[in-house]
């Protein structure tokens, strides 16, 4: 998670702000630069007869809204295991990956730091195991043909990038 600070972190001297060429918060004294990098999340949108599945978020950021599966990629996983995680812990399923679909730039609030850049890296997937059943960050689950998505509904606009996307190819 990216955190904006006003001093800095290292010296304690308070930071400059961006100017010219410097884009980012910085310190004078030690060099520290305040980067401001996309946080990296993956998901799946899991395709069965023609439907997509989307769960109801149970809590903020986005509580009750809909949200295409998946989460935050952890230290030393690749999105591919994330996405199979997230997608486990939210929904019980076990997928196919079935092809990298795209990446979409995002922001997630999080408590310390509202509107954090995230990157999703987003993949196509079939059910190989189980049936749905909403766990984890999810109160329900819900497959939308591609007349029925709620692109309004959705809580984040990454999900709805990615969702566009796909009504556009299918």
């Amino acid at each position: 998670m990216n955190m904006e600070f006003e001093y800095c972190p290292r010296c304690g001297t308070k930071l400059n702000p961006p100017n010219g060429r410097q884009r980012f918060k910085n310190c004078e004294r030690c060099g520290f630069v305040n980067y401001q990098n996309p946080v990296p999340t993956a998901s799946a949108i899991i395709v069965k007869d023609g439907k997509v599945l989307l769960g109801r978020r149970r809590s903020d950021p986005g509580k009750g809204m809909w949200d295409i599966p998946g989460g935050f990629i952890e230290l030393n996983e690749t999105p591919e295991e994330a996405a199979r995680r997230e997608i486990l812990e939210e929904t019980g399923l076990t997928i196919n990956l079935e092809k990298f679909f795209g990446f979409f730039l995002g922001k997630y609030e999080y408590p310390t730091s509202p509107n954090a850049p995230t990157m999703n890296i987003c993949f196509l997937a079939s059910i190989q195991n189980g049936e749905p059943k909403a766990n984890d960050d999810l109160v329900a689950l819900e497959w939308f043909s591609k007349d029925e998505i709620p692109i309004l509904g959705m809580a984040f606009d990454n999900n709805k990038q990615m969702l566009k996307k796909w009504i556009t190819e299918n």
